[in-house]
């Protein structure tokens, strides 16, 4: 079945009109939910609504009349399924406006209330909307309800750009009695006005539910976002273990399109009682778990797992403690392929894991055979910028670790062969913790996939399974993507590879002296925690012969080891700037967009509505020149050569290899092993996009065109929807439009140096 998938995906444009029978403009609200691209008479928007969030609408002034809609609509078999007749549903909604700022009271994100007494998280989430052609500034948040003390986080005044949808970070905490409502408006005004504007009062419900209930949790996601998680707290007193003990996390990633505060998904677990364990329910930021659990998703699930504590803090608990890094994951569908990332990404931290329904990955889930064709060099550096996500190539990461896959043999939507190739390719590594259990003649879903026999005994083994009990092979290896970031195994991180052209690897040694011997490929710099060796009672450790003894190293917490290589001192690339060009989404504060010049404005705004729309980022929008302050990752947006680029003077740095000139684009590496300068020139539709460092583990993406075809072209490969292979850097030319990545001038990865690597595509 998985080979008809491709006669199922197709795209194609439809054409229609809206009319504006008024005599005046009007501030109009364009939604077009399950489509990915628009056309409004000659402007393009592209990110659409694909997954109908309904989050953030175009916001545009239309005159009276007639105005032409082209609307590009995608059958896509991920998100539709390849089961029935392959249809496309699509949803066009046109709403006048009248508010000048809009709280979207639907989409309000709030805590709940435990035993009615405790907030089960500080933190709230108003999303606003700007329906005007002004710049408003947020001044505050007021209540009415006396009980609650409600304010927003961060500096004040917030920035709300013309037609910008965003969200507001608030605190919450209560005052003597609880409130079952919390009643607010939003104090804002035009910027560059004295005079204060307010909008309507807006009423929330707060759930009550009891402390022993799955209830939902907020906090905040690493960009300064509000998020939540559904919490299910361990028993006071559980049969095995006593209240001053520490347990697990019990992490369970839904599939795509389930909100995890569903019924479905938050009383999943409930007819297994006495987990000893904290149960957590992730989001991953959205229904779609962000970005597929990956770089957005899953900070999402370690912010949600860092936030335990508080609760704990919070809700006066005197039951078992948690152990933050001891995590068992299971996960249905999506959440399955979930469970494989943090299994391989993370193996010092999982303790056991079980993928249900879950695809190996989504370059084998999807087709990829309607792809443009295009030069070799340039489909493996696509392929090589997905390579974080081939979890099939990675499975010796996760051995010592207990595995229990389970998958129905008729499943319609992910088929059974992803589950059997993992067990096969689990078996071929040598990987003997590992069980398969096949559910004959069921399909993807049905209630009590999640509790079935074998899932309830992975269970039940969490109260049997010591998490600080060494599951270690004396033998193991740890592969490192060349694109990708992997936490560490047996105390072991990889922070640089020498080439981003190929993987890394390390295969580690531990004889019965207690010696460790490691021995690399690829590696250019590791992490060594020395408590974890100590632990595990290492003596010394060996790296490519050289020796080095633990107890001289334990004066502190890491040692880190640099492979010696000949060169001049350049800045480093490492931690969260590894990744290609979705590192941008490791954000560790709000995400910044700025653009120059005016004109580049709504492209601007479209970026700031599709990271909004598809992973809930809420983001400063400003002119180029507004300073850069805080630490989040920021996006720049510039079409040709405005007077805010020639005044910095990062654009055109010698020691970057990428300038922007007035020229054109020039692009300085050593290719093949020569070194090369490369100019392509400005021509109409000239584009590119790439990341550089700002400062330690901050990240700066550029968006440029030479005019606004080239820009328009730029824009599309800011990350929006997985799957789509963006590397580090591409320079982009009108023949793109139609020959997708065979069109490309230039494309490639940075090394650990910030340098373009040998194995880039420079035509």
């Amino acid at each position: 079945m998985v080979y008809g998938w491709p006669a199922l995906q197709y795209q194609a444009w439809i054409r229609g009109t809206l009319i504006v029978h008024d005599d005046h403009p009007q501030m109009v609200a364009i939604s077009v939910e399950s489509a990915l691209e628009f056309w409004l008479d000659e402007s393009s928007y592209f990110g659409g609504d694909f997954y109908g969030f309904g989050r953030a609408p175009l916001i545009i002034c239309l005159s009276p009349g007639k105005h032409r809609l082209d609307v590009r609509i995608l059958r896509d078999v991920r998100v539709m399924g390849a089961v029935g007749d392959p249809y496309v549903s699509i949803t066009i909604r046109a709403n006048f406006l009248a508010d000048e700022l809009l709280i979207d009271s639907d989409k309000v994100l709030l805590p709940e209330l435990i035993d009615g007494r405790s907030l089960a998280g500080k933190f709230g989430s108003l999303p606003i909307r700007n329906q005007t052609e002004e710049w408003l500034d947020i001044l505050s948040v007021e209540t009415q309800t006396s009980s609650t003390i409600v304010s927003l986080i961060g500096s004040c005044p917030i920035s709300c750009a013309p037609g910008q949808s965003r969200s507001l970070p608030i605190s919450l905490s209560l005052v003597g009695y609880t409130a079952q409502r919390l009643v607010f408006r939003i104090k804002f005004a035009t910027a560059g006005s004295s005079r204060a504007k307010f909008t309507s009062w807006e009423s929330c419900g707060l759930l009550t539910k009891k402390l022993s209930d799955p209830h939902k949790v907020t906090f905040q996601h690493p960009s300064g976002t509000v998020s939540y998680a559904i919490l299910r707290a361990p028993a006071h007193r559980t049969s095995k273990r006593h209240n001053e003990e520490s347990l697990p996390v019990l992490l369970n990633l839904h599939g795509s399109g389930l909100e995890a505060d569903s019924d479905q998904v938050r009383f999943m677990l409930d007819s297994v009682q006495n987990i000893e364990a904290w149960v957590l329910f992730p989001t991953g930021g959205t229904a779609w778990c962000g970005d597929d659990w990956h770089a957005w998703g899953f900070a999402d699930v370690e912010a949600a797992i860092s936030s335990l504590p508080e609760w704990i803090k919070a809700m006066s608990w005197t039951g078992p403690g948690v152990n933050l890094d001891a995590w068992y994951v299971t996960g249905h569908s999506n959440g399955g392929q979930g469970a494989w990332f943090a299994l391989t990404h993370m193996p010092d931290k999982v303790k056991a894991a079980a993928p249900v329904s879950g695809y190996s990955s989504f370059e084998h889930y999807v087709p990829y055979v309607l792809w443009h064709e295009a030069d070799t060099t340039v489909m493996s550096i696509i392929r090589k910028s997905l390579s974080n996500y081939r979890h099939e190539l990675l499975l010796d990461n996760a051995k010592g670790i207990p595995i229990q896959q389970q998958h129905g043999s008729e499943d319609e939507n992910v088929p059974v062969h992803h589950s059997r190739r993992q067990y096969q390719l689990l078996k071929q590594n040598d990987i003997s913790s590992v069980k398969y259990n096949e559910l004959v003649g069921k399909e993807h879903w049905y209630d009590g996939i999640m509790v079935t026999p074998v899932l309830r005994t992975f269970y039940e083994n969490i109260s049997g399974h010591d998490a600080d009990e060494e599951t270690l092979p004396k033998h193991f290896s740890i592969i490192i993507p060349c694109t990708g970031l992997v936490g560490s195994k047996g105390g072991i991180a990889v922070e640089q590879l020498i080439s981003p052209d190929q993987e890394g690897r390390i295969d580690v040694h531990r004889d019965a002296n207690w010696q460790w011997k490691l021995r690399t490929s690829n590696i250019r710099r590791l992490r060594l925690e020395i408590s974890l060796l100590k632990n595990m009672s290492a003596n010394s450790v060996s790296v490519d012969g050289c020796n080095f003894s633990v107890q001289e190293l334990a004066g502190s917490d890491f040692c880190w080891l640099l492979k010696a290589l000949v060169g001049s001192w350049k800045p480093e690339r490492f931690g969260s700037q590894l990744g290609n060009i979705e590192a941008i989404l490791r954000t560790k504060g709000e995400m910044m967009v700025r653009f120059a010049p005016r004109s580049a404005f709504s492209v601007a705004s479209q970026v700031s509505r599709n990271l909004y729309q598809y992973f809930g980022a809420s983001c400063e929008i400003a002119e180029y020149h507004k300073p850069i302050q805080g630490s989040g990752n920021v996006i720049r947006v510039v079409q040709g050569i405005p007077e805010s680029i020639n005044k910095d003077q990062s654009w055109t740095s010698v020691t970057f290899p990428i300038a922007i000139t007035s020229s054109g684009v020039e692009i300085s590496g050593k290719v093949l092993a020569v070194n090369c300068k490369t100019l392509y020139a400005n021509e109409p539709g000239l584009g590119a996009i790439f990341i550089t460092p700002r400062s330690t583990e901050v990240l700066e993406l550029r968006v440029w065109g030479f005019d606004a075809e080239g820009l328009r072209q730029a824009v599309r490969l800011v990350p929006s929807l997985t799957g789509a292979g963006q590397p580090d850097f591409v320079v982009l030319r009108r023949q793109c439009a139609w020959r997708g990545a065979s069109g490309v001038l230039a494309m490639g990865f940075f090394n650990s140096q910030w340098q373009i690597s040998s194995g880039s595509y420079l035509g």
